[in-house]
């Protein structure tokens, strides 16, 4: 049973949801700073002190293994019945890896690779997100880094029990997280939308997202309302449930090198190297087009796109998709970011997530993905 709510009154909803589960000792999972910075404290603060819990925020950004071996010590030592995570990306990732680790046999790196499998969901999770733009609460995957090397975990045990996504809890978000958040939903929204594991319903959840994204996103950026901030957290939903489908491709499989030794945000990292694929994807620019239906089905695929995006061609959309970057205060060019030399983008080609790669609809050689970012980003 997945409970998932969506927009003004959503948080009230899942919390008569939880009480309903009658939970007796919750495990709270949170930011270190997100939680206390944004509503949810505020907001939950009376449902919490009425139940017995305890917070576990000591982990980094981006959850290593060893962050979540800590999570579920702490979660089996006070044999906790629930477990809720209030954040970000990240924070929802941690829930669901402790939730699954706390309860399959053997080390995480077996779960990872195969040799065990999760076999039941765990204790019942809520997911509240405080940021508009992962869509990690209604999708089966979670992120886990190993020695530096970004794995996911993908079950639908893994998926929440309960969701809220209310704007209210997005709704202190600061203008550069915003931003990169809500260039982190729209990517997901049109990756999903090329990808070969496209279906018919998983580009209707990205469609939905892309209208209700596009019209807000620089507003939302600048000088945001409410409303604004509800077409945000409801696209980013969409999105989300889009590439539970689907899945992504190549500007997630490029960015989690840029994430992780960059220091940048994952949706800013993704929105780097996407507005490339728009021409790159068209399979005119070098690569072998692998979604079935070759050429032609492409060709309409990123004519539809085209149109959802309000543009002529896949040429204007990348045009568009920079100038959108631009307003929003993203940078988009690698040589201010820190990506600098010949060494730094071969570096992040060979990073490249072979399962995304597999999905994009052009597959791409070393020195063709080489010679698209060197012709966008260096200066």
């Amino acid at each position: 049973m997945n409970l998932e709510f969506v927009g003004s009154g959503a948080l009230s909803k899942a919390v008569d949801a939880i009480e309903g589960i009658d939970p007796k000792r919750i495990f709270l999972v949170t930011g270190q700073r997100s939680f206390d910075v944004s509503e949810a404290k505020q907001l939950l603060g009376s449902f919490l002190t009425s139940r017995d819990f305890n917070r576990f925020c000591e982990f980094s950004t981006n959850p290593k293994v060893e962050d979540v071996i800590s999570g579920v010590e702490a979660f089996k030592q006070g044999e906790y019945d629930f477990i809720l995570a209030i954040g970000g990306g990240s924070v929802i990732d941690m829930g669901k890896l402790i939730n699954a680790f706390a309860h399959t046999q053997g080390i995480p790196e077996m779960l990872i690779n195969g040799e065990v499998v999760l076999e039941n969901s765990g204790v019942p999770l809520a997911a509240f997100p405080t940021t508009a733009g992962s869509g990690s609460e209604v999708t089966p995957f979670a992120v886990i880094y190993i020695g530096g090397k970004k794995y996911s975990l993908s079950n639908d045990y893994l998926k929440p029990e309960v969701v809220a996504v209310d704007p209210l809890l997005s709704s202190r978000m600061p203008p550069y997280l915003t931003a990169s958040s809500g260039f982190d939903a729209l990517a997901q929204a049109v990756e999903s939308y090329w990808a070969v594991g496209a279906t018919g319903k998983s580009r209707s959840y990205a469609a939905k997202a892309i209208s209700l994204i596009l019209p807000v996103l620089e507003k939302v950026v600048v000088q945001p309302t409410m409303l604004e901030r509800a077409a945000m957290a409801e696209g980013a939903y969409w999105a989300g449930k889009a590439i539970g489908i689907s899945k992504t491709t190549i500007a997630h499989a490029l960015s989690y090198y840029i994430t992780t030794h960059y220091n940048i945000p994952h949706g800013h990292a993704v929105a780097l190297t996407l507005g490339k694929f728009f021409t790159a994807n068209t399979g005119d620019l070098g690569g072998k087009v692998t979604v079935p239906g070759g050429k032609a089905h492409l060709d309409d695929t990123f004519g539809q796109l085209a149109r959802l995006l309000g543009q002529p061609d896949p040429t204007s959309c990348e045009e568009y998709w920079f100038d959108l970057m631009e307003v929003c205060g993203l940078e988009s060019d690698f040589g201010k970011i820190g990506i600098r030399t010949a060494e730094d983008v071969e570096c992040v080609v060979e990073s490249v997530n072979v399962e995304r790669m597999n999905n994009n609809p052009v597959k791409f050689s070393k020195n063709e993905l080489l010679r698209l970012l060197f012709d966008l980003h260096i200066n």
